[in-house]
């Protein structure tokens, strides 16, 4: 029992574990476009059982990106955020010897004194880890021209103000896809103001208090189903939510409106900037 005890020590020991992460979403990588949750599984070999973090990191993130490219096609605008990377096993022996399928429990003299030495002695100066990584896809987007916004959103806020009930509470919820993301949902908010007849806009502060509370991201393309829950629970009647898109080399502002008690959208635009 003591040898069995001694064997199985020496293969815990000799086993190198890898805990990493990578690439962390910021504020602003929240506001693009999620396509979904990616994994792959590798090896690594490790010298001395020293796991080098970079090049681990580095083979991770290309794997996920061939699975990315694969899965979705060879997109320049792909990105991956969010990696977690772990070990599944030390795979530096033989896993026939781990399962115990040759019953090398039941004659250890022969493990000890035959095969044995053979395996653990070239293990001591280096492994072979089993590696499980995942992350998150995402749609990168490039920043467009301040001007080309104030533009658009002059257009849409105009439109928007003829179609809104007067004296709506408008909670605006995100626009996808858009590194200005922040900066075209307060240009919204003020031109709504500016051109609506009494216009009341759901202060942010109350977004991000129930966006806490109920544990949810704006992350993404929101649904219409989710734009108008949200709506309820922040007191709004009208909920606008929009995205980015790349159409031919451009990119393409889409605004919609929803009533949160119907649900039916009351107005919707597009304007290229």
């Amino acid at each position: 029992m003591k040898v069995k005890l001694i064997i199985f020590w020496m293969l815990f020991v000799l086993c190198s574990c890898v805990s990493l992460h990578d690439k962390p979403m910021s504020m602003e990588d929240m506001q693009l476009e999620v396509l979904g949750e990616i994994s792959v599984s590798f090896h690594t070999f490790q010298p001395l059982h020293i796991p080098f973090s970079g090049a681990i990191k580095k083979n991770a993130y290309n794997r996920l990106m061939q699975e990315a490219t694969r899965k979705w096609g060879n997109r320049a605008d792909i990105d991956i955020k969010n990696i977690t990377i772990k070990n599944i096993a030390g795979v530096g022996y033989p896993d026939v010897f781990f399962r115990g399928d040759l019953g090398f429990i039941d004659f250890y003299p022969f493990w000890l004194f035959g095969i044995g030495p053979i395996v653990v002695a070239p293990s001591v100066l280096f492994n072979t880890q089993g590696v499980y990584a995942r992350g998150t896809a995402i749609i990168t987007a490039t920043s467009v021209d301040i001007n080309a916004i104030e533009i658009a959103v002059e257009k849409i806020a105009l439109s928007f103000a003829e179609k809104i009930p007067r004296g709506s509470a408008i909670a605006v919820l995100n626009i996808s896809s858009a590194i200005n993301a922040n900066y075209i949902i307060d240009e919204i908010e003020f031109r709504l103001v500016e051109k609506g007849s009494n216009f009341r806009i759901v202060e942010r502060r109350r977004l991000d208090e129930i966006r806490n509370e109920q544990n949810f991201h704006l992350s993404g393309e929101i649904s219409d189903e989710s734009a108008v829950s949200i709506g309820q629970l922040l007191g709004a009647n009208i909920v606008i939510i929009g995205s980015i898109t790349n159409i031919g080399g451009r990119q393409r502002l889409i605004i919609k409106a929803l009533d949160v008690e119907t649900g039916e959208i009351v107005a919707m635009t597009r304007e290229d900037i």
